[in-house]
């Protein structure tokens, strides 16, 4: 392991410490434990007062399986609570594991910034931040957007597809609990970055993708109800009000599961939008719900639809294997990973059908 960063005279970034701890879940304490310091050093450390010896580096390495390149990187890592990232969490989620999935994600973003280095994109579409305050509502908003992707009518059949055909990157990750549906954020010199937890069925995925979509269009300044407006968003853009209200009328679960085939949205999601656009009343919304609890629906729904898979983050991969020479290990090194498995755990965890080259090199 090398004891500083061959091509670099970057200082040791105290951040990156913090947020390589961070992502471990790992405490100040049970990490000082382990390299057999005190936490009052390690505390130093982090907060810039002390900087660790080579030696002291390459044990945090180490310790937290990290290279030690990662340490002497002077990029930042993107603030969370701020109006350029967001997450979808349920109250019950622990502190603890929110930050340690942040710093996670803080990580992925950090290593996919330094894949976009040499290509660039060649999109169909662009993601625009379009402010509530000068367009009016979530839903006027979702049918321009719509309207701007060239999909004005019917169900989409792909979201993932239609936001990586405007520039966004879509990374499905284990969360590893169900209490958080989804992180994105929209790094400066980077496009929208949406990470989607796979602990999740496809029909409330897409919602959730959905959901995130809107913050990244809405929300450059947050506003008191950011949830309420993007879940708005998220209902509008894949259930058009004016085409889905008649077809809404009289509403059943079993209705229910065959529209959701179509619309690809969940049975939840489609009860709701009857009562939002009044095809149904509120207490036939609540016998209906009533219903799917006692069934189980709550949870797990009938009639799945199909998983939607990215393919980005491939494409650019293939990029840098195919023409411009890079090889596992390089790419590894690149993203600040530890060697080829953890290149691919992180970065390239599935395969995808559709291979075709939309990057340009930069030169």
């Amino acid at each position: 392991m090398p004891r500083r960063p061959s091509n670099s005279n970057q200082n040791f970034n105290n951040a990156m410490l913090r947020l390589a701890r961070g992502s471990k879940g790992e405490t100040q304490t049970g990490l000082a434990k382990l390299l057999g310091i005190s936490q009052g050093k390690l505390s130093k450390w982090e907060d810039g007062l002390l900087t660790p010896s080579d030696d002291e580096v390459e044990g945090i390495a180490r310790y937290l399986n990290y290279p030690v390149d990662f340490f002497f990187t002077d990029q930042d890592a993107q603030g969370f609570g701020s109006c350029c990232m967001y997450h979808r969490k349920r109250q019950s989620l622990p502190i603890k594991t929110l930050s340690m999935i942040h710093d996670r994600i803080n990580v992925l973003g950090i290593g996919v910034s330094r894949l976009l280095n040499n290509v660039q994109f060649e999109s169909s579409a662009t993601i625009e931040q379009l402010d509530i305050d000068e367009y009016g509502d979530p839903e006027n908003i979702a049918n321009i957007v719509r309207s701007m992707w060239r999909k004005p009518f019917g169900p989409i059949e792909s979201l993932v597809a239609l936001i990586e055909n405007a520039g966004g990157i879509v990374v499905p990750l284990n969360f590893e609990t169900d209490k958080l549906s989804a992180v994105s954020l929209w790094p400066r010199k980077s496009p929208p970055l949406f990470f989607i937890n796979t602990l999740q069925p496809a029909d409330r995925w897409r919602f959730t993708l959905a959901h995130e979509l809107g913050h990244i269009i809405m929300h450059r300044v947050p506003t008191p109800d950011v949830e309420k407006e993007a879940d708005r968003f998220a209902s509008e853009f894949l259930m058009p009000s004016d085409q889905i209200v008649e077809s809404l009328s009289g509403l059943t679960l079993a209705k229910a599961a065959r529209m959701k085939q179509t619309w690809r949205v969940s049975m939840q999601a489609l009860v709701m939008k009857a009562r939002d656009v009044g095809a149904i009343t509120p207490r036939k919304h609540k016998t209906l719900f009533t219903q799917m609890s006692r069934l189980g629906y709550r949870k797990n729904e009938p009639e799945l639809i199909s998983q939607e898979y990215p393919s980005t983050i491939k494409k650019i991969c293939n990029t840098y294997l195919n023409e411009l020479g890079y090889s596992k290990a390089d790419l590894a090194k690149l993203t600040f990973c530890v060697d080829e498995r953890q290149f691919n755990e992180r970065y390239l965890p599935g395969e995808v059908e559709d291979d075709t080259p939309r990057f340009r090199i930069v030169t």
